[in-house]
């Protein structure tokens, strides 16, 4: 995939954000996401794990990546889960009018093409939130995951200050209604609210919700370009 990529890497850009995310006041898990724009396209790595006593307990290790051409359109998304004793893997290929799927949960493997338009894998869906505040401010969601094709509400709420540490952010308000079926341990549902930076776009504070509860990730670390995000949506 690199390969094909390789004349572009002169013109590339990268940011690293990296969370924590706390079950009332305990630390429970730690996210760090990867972006990398080259050219036309955006690539996108994420890993997710649980940290302190709930790794002990209940043990969640969750990789992936996407690659997304400009204007928002998904081409490959991949995503690894070990959460407890649950193990999945997904690949899809999105090409003109159909997604390409492989899925494998635990031992039980498929394989096959379905007919798709206009849908989005987690990653570009993330990005289209993001976006959602530099123009429409509300609608529907569409995201292709496990098989399913969903339709989320979204809306933006509003604006907000928010104090991590000794910093202040400006943030724009976005919230998303999620209800995700999923063979996993962990599954999303709820009313998310994402709380965006307003001059870089990215997500300076989470608010989301399990069917374990509820957790809320701050952003922890920063590296690479900031404007990485906003420059390709822009694009």
């Amino acid at each position: 995939m690199w390969g094909l990529l390789a004349p572009l890497l002169l013109f590339s850009q990268s940011l690293k954000l990296c969370y924590k995310g706390y079950y009332l006041l305990l630390p429970v898990a730690k996210t760090c996401i990867e972006y990398e724009r080259i050219g036309d396209y955006l690539f996108i790595k994420s890993i997710a794990k649980t940290v302190g006593l709930v790794s002990l307990v209940k043990r969640v290790e969750d990789e992936g990546y996407s690659l997304i051409y400009r204007g928002l359109v998904p081409k490959v998304f991949f995503f690894k889960q070990r959460e407890g004793r649950f193990r999945g893997v997904r690949r899809y290929v999105f090409k003109k009018g159909r997604v390409e799927v492989y899925e494998k949960i635990g031992k039980k493997v498929k394989a096959y093409t379905k007919k798709l338009k206009g849908y989005l894998d987690p990653y570009s869906a993330s990005l289209k939130l993001y976006s959602c505040v530099l123009g429409k401010e509300r609608g529907i969601l569409k995201l292709f995951y496990g098989g399913r094709a969903y339709q989320m509400p979204y809306k933006v709420l509003g604006k907000r200050w928010i104090i991590l540490g000794d910093k202040l952010y400006k943030t724009y308000v976005v919230e998303v209604k999620v209800n995700i079926k999923t063979e996993s341990f962990l599954k999303p549902r709820g009313a998310w609210k994402l709380y965006l930076d307003q001059r870089f776009l990215y997500p300076i504070k989470m608010e989301v919700e399990f069917n374990v509860g509820s957790v809320v990730a701050v952003l922890d670390e920063v590296k690479g370009d900031r404007e990485t995000l906003l420059d390709y949506l822009l694009y």
